[in-house]
């Protein structure tokens, strides 16, 4: 049994998540040549027009592929990064501004590029969102492959 499942077993059914300090995950760690049994992992995040899955759109994506050791939960190495703003072509209410901090400036004239998204999450064992159900929502839309993918 994995030291994940072990953790999970002696945690009384909880599962506690650890917020990571952004400068561990621009961080490049040593490579090693002793991989036996890892995962790759696509931390994916999203920000929106609003919370409705048929009429809002994404106005950025930050996804980041992470090969992990399936034994400790360590990192191995970083693999592939994206980032990007969606201009969607109508104005950012207010209210989303407050939430997310993209104003329509920051957004005017980017694009996704899909491509890319798609050539990243396909490398993916899992995708991880803080709030999967709401990403996965939206990124089925834009992107099939994601239907496919374990979340």
């Amino acid at each position: 049994m994995s030291a994940f499942i072990k953790t999970l077993k002696n945690s009384k059914n909880e599962i506690v998540l650890y917020k990571l300090n952004e400068t561990i995950l621009n961080q490049q760690p040593k490579k090693t040549t002793l991989i036996n049994e890892t995962i790759d992992i696509c931390f994916l995040d999203l920000e929106t027009t609003g919370f409705n899955l048929d009429l809002d759109k994404i106005i950025e994506i930050a996804i980041k592929l992470v090969k992990i050791d399936k034994n400790d939960g360590g990192i191995i190495e970083f693999l592939d990064y994206y980032e990007s703003f969606q201009d969607p072509h109508q104005i950012i209410e207010n209210k989303i501004t407050q939430i997310t901090g993209i104003t329509n400036e920051m957004v005017s004239g980017f694009s996704i590029d899909w491509e890319i998204v798609k050539s990243i999450i396909d490398k993916a064992d899992i995708l991880l969102a803080h709030n999967a159900k709401f990403d996965r929502g939206f990124l089925d839309r834009y992107l099939p492959l994601s239907k496919d993918k374990l979340w």
